[in-house]
């Protein structure tokens, strides 16, 4: 009767760890997630080494055909994991060896568990970037939506959490957008940097067996290969630039999460979220609070310190592959799975909020106008910084006056230069319309935002389906259409 797996005391496996290390050492509980990586590595690495005649044909065919066995049974729940054989990699080549018999003793020929998993985790970020992009894009689309629906919804913009200026709701999605398009733009190009196959770098130096790298490297989908089998096998930027980009995104949802929960609060009641994404109270039956919102921005910590603790396990390594790397799949998978988690909260919620424009222009006090009155002057040839006295000093006066006409009286006291058009400024969607600075708020300018936008969209659909189609690769070989 065929073995379900080789045991860990097989003489194949004399390299794993023995009791007491073992439970400390294995990664197997973490990099499981990998399988799918590990086979279709594998796959293309039989493909690298029927080439260079170390398989036959008929070998090669079998050895594909144990290890989509794996996949299998992988997916169907039936693989037979052992705890002992430490981690994923060893996991399935001793399953393939029980499948394929001796022939699957000759499946590590010219490979390392070092470029292995270098190259498991490389393949595993590539598929998780096309995901978070995908659910970038949706956010980014809600926003672009909601900011079309409020182009003419005037509210205060703030700075110091205090009212500063009019400013068209739409603006501040559009802020929002332009902040996740620019976290889009920098996963792209760390998946420029990191589309690096370092299949065929073995333990550290390379090999002496006549290997063509190129051919993992182009089943698989990468852009070119490694040059240097050191760095190759030790290089764990990828993580670190992908975890920081992810760091920095959490921050900017943070924000977003910060400004509806504000202006969905009484306090400002610009918004209004959906009942699905607000939580009761076990106490006031009154409350309905934004946990969601919360929860993301609570989380946002947790992302940053795994970047600390990549930079960390760096930091000081000699050249070449250490134990101390296996740390990396804990920090960037948790990561990656945060804000895989968070974006989907944040698109859903953008989408369904609920605007009242009526709050909104309410709290838009004649006061957050009064940079636009000393701009009135510095038009007509006042110096600013006396424009800016001016204003200053009979601000209170224009802003008591009890009527229309009581403040344009004012407004004549304060300088000659005042007219009717400076009234006219003191009105929310005046003030708004004043604006006519490159990617200010007035409304012709959000409506160019609005049209750069729907291209930036555009352009970051290109790039995703691009590695999309490089993605696809992976699936291709594992389904059989190319490989052995």
């Amino acid at each position: 009767m065929q073995p379900l797996s080789l045991s860990p005391e097989a003489a194949s496996f004399s390299f794993v760890a023995r009791s007491p290390t073992l439970k400390y050492v294995s990664s197997l509980s973490t990099d499981r997630r990998l399988a799918k990586a590990d086979i279709a590595g594998s796959l293309a690495h039989v493909a690298m080494l029927q080439e260079a005649g170390i398989l036959t044909r008929q070998e090669a065919k079998r050895l594909a055909a144990s290890l989509r066995a794996c996949l299998e049974e992988i997916e169907g729940g039936s693989f037979p994991w052992q705890e002992a054989l430490e981690d994923v990699h060893t996991n399935i080549e001793a399953r393939v060896m029980a499948l394929s018999g001796p022939m699957g003793e000759k499946l590590h020929a010219a490979r390392s568990r070092n470029d292995q998993v270098a190259l498991d985790e490389r393949i595993f970020v590539r598929i998780a970037l096309e995901n978070l992009l995908e659910k970038i894009v949706a956010t980014e689309k809600a926003l672009l939506e909601q900011a079309k629906a409020t182009t003419s919804v005037v509210v205060p913009a703030y700075t110091h959490l205090r009212r500063a200026q009019p400013a068209l709701l739409a603006h501040v999605f559009l802020a929002h957008f332009w902040r996740l398009a620019r976290d889009a733009d920098r996963l792209n190009d760390a998946f420029a940097r990191f589309n690096v196959s370092p299949a065929g770098a073995a333990a550290v130096v390379g090999t002496s067996l006549p290997v063509d790298v190129r051919i993992p490297a182009s089943l698989l989908g990468f852009d070119r290969v490694f040059t240097n089998s050191m760095d190759a096998t030790s290089d764990r930027d990828f993580f670190v630039e992908v975890t920081s980009d992810l760091a920095l995104l959490a921050a900017h949802l943070s924000g977003l999460c910060e400004d509806l929960i504000l202006f969905s609060s009484e306090e400002f009641g610009f918004l209004s979220l959906a009942e699905a994404h607000a939580a009761g109270s076990s106490l006031l039956p009154n409350k309905r609070n934004p946990d969601a919102l919360e929860l993301v921005r609570g989380k946002t910590g947790s992302v940053v310190g795994d970047l600390v603790a990549l930079l960390h396990m760096l930091k000081g390594l000699p050249m070449g592959y250490h134990r101390d790397l296996q740390a990396d799949k804990e920090a960037s998978f948790h990561a990656i799975d945060t804000m895989m988690e968070a974006l989907e909260v944040v698109a859903e919620v953008v989408a369904d909020l609920s605007v009242h424009p009526e709050v909104g222009t309410r709290a838009v006090h004649p006061e957050t106008s009064a940079a636009l009155l000393v701009e009135f002057l510095v038009a007509r040839g006042i110096a600013y910084r006396e424009a800016y006295e001016t204003v200053k000093d009979h601000l209170p006066a224009i802003l008591n006056a009890p009527d229309n006409a009581s403040r344009a009286s004012a407004l004549r006291k304060a300088s000659r230069l005042f007219d009717e058009s400076a009234l006219a400024l003191l009105a929310p969607d005046q003030a708004v319309a004043a604006i006519l600075s490159h990617g200010g708020t007035g409304p012709s300018r959000v409506a160019a935002q609005i049209h750069e936008a729907e291209g930036t969209s555009g352009r970051q659909a290109y790039h995703l389906n691009l590695i999309a189609k490089k993605n696809r690769q992976i699936a291709d070989i594992l389904s059989g259409e190319t490989g052995p």
